[in-house]
């Protein structure tokens, strides 16, 4: 179960059905559903750093 948001770290949050077989949560204050795992391929900051400079050099 998820004890808090992932955006703003308050610990209201409520039930927002499932969705592909994973648990979705709801903020209260933040107002936004959020998946209790997510499997999306995340980058560390230093290859978004090296995309964003080539991206900029051309």
């Amino acid at each position: 179960m998820l004890q808090e948001c992932k955006v703003c770290g308050c610990q209201a949050l409520w039930k927002a059905g499932v969705v592909k077989g994973k648990q979705r949560y709801g903020c209260k204050n933040f107002a936004k559903n959020q998946a209790e795992t997510d499997s999306r391929v995340k980058y560390s900051d230093e290859e978004r750093k090296h995309a964003l400079v080539l991206y900029l050099e051309g």
